[in-house]
């Protein structure tokens, strides 16, 4: 089950409007991100996580538990509630890591799109 599954499963029955409005994203970028067309940043990622009480590493990589084992953990005093654990920055650069290979991928993409289009450009000039 790839991430998009599982974002379709953590989505459970709130329509897809209303889930991305609650992780502040637009319903065309969720569905994308449902369909593995793109996708979600780290940003994304949290808010689905933070708002559903779901592992990120289950979420990223469905490894361990579905549901965050600290569901009401408080915060120790003097840390940032908004600062990440090193477990997830750890999460967060494998994921940039992701969207960096995703990037590159399209771009390769693109190129090879691109250069077919050359040809069968060139082709049909020479009438082939």
């Amino acid at each position: 089950m790839g991430i998009g599954s599982r974002i379709v499963r953590v989505r459970g029955q709130i329509s897809r409007r209303e889930f991305a409005k609650s992780i502040g994203i637009v319903e065309n970028t969720l569905r994308n991100y449902e369909q593995e067309l793109s996708l979600p940043n780290s940003d994304t990622i949290s808010e689905i996580c933070l708002k559903m009480n779901i592992s990120p590493q289950w979420l990223l990589f469905e490894d361990g538990p579905m549901r965050a084992a600290n569901e009401k953990a408080e915060v120790p005093q003097g840390i940032n509630a908004a600062m990440p654990c090193a477990h997830c920055l750890e999460l967060y650069k494998r994921l940039d890591a992701v969207n960096e290979r995703l990037y590159l991928a399209n771009e390769r993409e693109r190129a090879l799109l691109e250069e077919i289009d050359e040809l069968k450009t060139e082709r049909r000039k020479r009438g082939d």
